[in-house]
């Protein structure tokens, strides 16, 4: 396009535009300028050489060290064609004479500016000075620098985790272009809290953090690099690590980063830069304005699943081994009978299962839960995974079975809370001696040890047997229908059924306090039977009582023994008596039969506390 085109779609003479762009516009209002300057941008117009005098293009020249960034450069590059210039991407492939050659090549293709990642910046700025070309230096400091302040994000994701109370952070900054200001932001940030920046939790590679860690010399971890991050939180689940309550986790992370829905991390604002640097363009060729002031972005991390509040003591971890399901709920105003037709227009699904059930029951109420479970290789897997992610629950121990069905509960439930429960095992059946073989690993960590007979018995057997040799306490909560072997009575410590599972345990005892009298002299150190509406029968060599049942509203009973289980193991971990955690237990069953779903019923710990402080002051301390 010539000049005088260009002039007849602005609505101006040739001259003005010629006076433009050879910057003799003293008398061309400013207003004017601006609109012809923006329209000569839009249209891609690259006005001609006039009596010799150097023109404004709008043609820039991107120099690389090596096109290994340029995804870096794409957010860049697509701004600045917003802002109506047009790039030439090179690189020096990392040698001197590589960026002498395509500096010449660009100041001879006429471009008005240069952004430069320099790798000799005081001999080959003179190649473009000589053709008085201005230049701005990428991924450097100091004067014409463009370059995101990685020591500002350091020192925010440090000051997040202080902020949480954590204050023996450990930092990764792996061998990077950023990797000194990665420490450097880190180190500042812990001296502005007063803290003394600790060089043996500085580490550069993976491998070395790794080992560092398992020392839990400290509470939470920074790393430059997210990738780095992942595999580090999958070796700490393999080691029985939960994620965030013993370690917090984040990472400083590209927009190009496949992000998981299990770490957080500060994204890097690279379209937000973009934008910075056509705004110091724009200021530079076209109003020759001083170099604009620095990059200042708000900064957010994109979620906290990986952060939390440090807490004083350690948390406590219990190995959960059973069912995995969804369970599919049919509401009724009564429970269908045999030889009719009910209809129903109200359907649910939630995640389920005894195993899933009680391990979010436990991390609501501030332990670790170690689910070991199967799941099959279907859309249900992912739903059940997901919701465990949710509740931030290690799932290291979780086996998924290809071309098999994740378990399946159908409930039927009644409009008074009754319900009627049918079980498609899927790939709970799959759940062998030797998968618990396989995790020995999160059996050395854990306290407790709650299981369920909706998987093998052979598989509990084992698991079992394992608990026991290395003194963990054992909690069993038996269904109807599979049979006990004798071998296993001895190994339980805790026994806990309902009314119909205790008297098909003994067929032959006359009562439930005679069935539990006998399950005693089977080894069994102590029997709970839950009693639904009639409360919770303990006995053992030491003790017999009857809790009695607190009267609330039932919408759905079916999970109350999981409230009950989770919520009893969690007050033996924190140190309460026997009876104590079985009362506070009594409240996490009653609180749980107000709502419909198991897990969804599941309480948080200060809801439960108040309201066992309602109940009775006395059982928990201020």
């Amino acid at each position: 396009m010539k000049v005088k085109e260009f002039a007849k779609i602005a609505g101006v003479s040739p001259s003005t535009i010629s006076k433009i762009i050879h910057h003799n516009d003293q008398n061309i209002s400013a207003e004017t300028k601006e609109r012809i300057l923006s329209l000569a941008k839009s249209s891609g117009f690259l006005p001609l050489q006039i009596a010799g005098k150097k023109t404004q293009n709008f043609l820039l020249g991107i120099l690389l060290r090596n096109f290994s960034d340029f995804p870096k450069m794409k957010d860049l590059i697509e701004v600045l064609q917003t802002y109506g210039y047009q790039c030439i991407l090179s690189s020096s492939e990392n040698t001197d004479l590589g960026e002498k050659k395509q500096l010449n090549l660009l100041q001879a293709r006429g471009v008005s500016l240069v952004l430069w990642e320099a790798l000799n910046i005081e001999a080959n700025q003179e190649i473009l000075k000589a053709g008085q070309i201005p230049f701005l230096l990428l991924n450097e400091k100091g004067e014409k620098a463009l370059s995101p302040d990685y020591q500002s994000f350091s020192y925010f994701l440090t000051q997040s985790l202080l902020q949480k109370g954590h204050n023996k952070i450990a930092c990764l900054a792996v061998e990077n272009a950023i990797q000194k200001d990665f420490i450097a932001g880190y180190s500042n940030c812990l001296t502005d809290y007063n803290l003394k920046v600790n060089t043996d939790f500085i580490f550069k590679e993976a491998e070395s953090c790794k080992k560092y860690l398992l020392q839990n010399k400290c509470t939470a971890l920074v790393s430059s690099s997210y990738q780095a991050l992942i595999e580090i939180y999958y070796f700490l689940l393999q080691q029985a690590y939960s994620i965030p309550s013993e370690l917090s986790l984040l990472a400083l992370a590209e927009e190009t980063d496949t992000l998981t829905e299990q770490l957080s991390a500060l994204i890097i604002p690279r379209r937000e830069f973009a934008k910075h640097c056509a705004k110091v363009v724009t200021e530079l060729l076209e109003r020759q304005n001083n170099f604009p002031s620095s990059f200042l972005p708000v900064l957010k991390l994109h979620s906290e699943v990986s952060i939390q509040k440090r807490k004083g003591d350690s948390v406590s971890k219990v190995l959960v081994i059973g069912s995995m399901n969804t369970d599919h709920y049919l509401s009724f105003k009564e429970l269908p009978r045999r030889g009719t037709t009910t209809t129903t227009d109200k359907s649910f699904v939630y995640p389920g299962g005894k195993c899933l059930n009680q391990s979010v029951g436990l991390a609501r109420l501030g332990l670790s839960p170690l689910p070991i479970a199967a799941i099959g290789s279907d859309m249900e897997s992912t739903m059940l995974l997901n919701y465990l992610h949710k509740e931030k629950i290690n799932i290291s121990g979780i086996k998924k079975y290809e071309k098999s069905q994740t378990g399946q509960a159908q409930i039927f439930l009644q409009e008074d809370g009754e319900s009627m429960i049918t079980i498609m095992s899927g790939a709970n059946s799959y759940l062998s001696p030797e998968d618990i073989h396989k995790k020995k690993t999160l059996f050395s960590k854990a306290k407790f040890c709650l299981l369920q007979t909706e998987v093998p018995i052979a598989t509990i057997q084992t698991a079992c047997e394992m608990a026991k040799q290395m003194n963990i306490c054992t909690i069993l909560k038996p269904s109807t229908g599979p049979v006990i072997p004798e071998a296993l009575f001895p190994l339980i410590d805790f026994l806990i059924p309902n009314i119909n599972e205790i008297m098909e345990l003994v067929p032959h005892a006359k009562n439930y306090k005679l069935a539990a009298e006998a399950l005693l002299r089977r080894g069994v150190q102590t029997v709970i039977v839950s009693l639904g509406a009639e409360g919770v029968y303990i006995r053992n060599r030491d003790m017999e009582i009857q809790i009695p049942a607190i009267p609330v509203p039932v919408i759905d009973a079916t999970g109350a023994s999981d409230a009950f289980i989770s919520a009893f193991t969690a007050y033996l971990a924190k140190g309460y008596s026997v009876l104590s955690a079985a009362k506070i237990a009594n409240c996490a069953a009653a609180l749980s039969v107000g709502k419909q779903g198991v897990a969804p019923a599941l309480i948080e710990e200060d809801a439960l506390e108040a309201f066992v402080r309602k109940q009775d002051f006395s059982l928990l301390p201020l």
